[in-house]
């Protein structure tokens, strides 16, 4: 699900800054989708369909006719926000390292 940062710097057109933010898009994507019981099901199963088609028909069929400003609110419903990736690694690293 996670994007390849790899892609960002093959092309040209994405900067350091749009690269860097890839994670950041990834969580607040996962936790969209996650809104839909029958993915957050399916993630929990490692059954990844429900996701694939969620990024389809919410993500990859647009291609680069929005740009990723209206891609993100449009598939999550607000703007790009470190929100959710702090959240994520609050959680992570909480657990690893019985931080509260």
């Amino acid at each position: 699900f996670f994007f390849q940062a790899e892609d960002g710097i093959r092309d040209t057109s994405v900067t350091g800054v749009q690269t860097c933010a890839l994670p950041i898009l990834s969580v607040q994507l996962l936790e969209a989708a996650r809104q839909d019981a029958d993915i957050a099901v399916g993630i929990d199963r490692a059954e990844y369909g429900p996701l694939r088609a969620w990024l389809v028909e919410q993500v990859h069929q647009h291609g680069r006719s929005l740009s990723p400003a209206e891609l993100t609110v449009q598939a999550t419903g607000r703007p790009l926000s470190a929100d959710p990736y702090v959240a994520y690694l609050t959680r992570k690293y909480g657990e690893i390292y019985s931080l509260s």
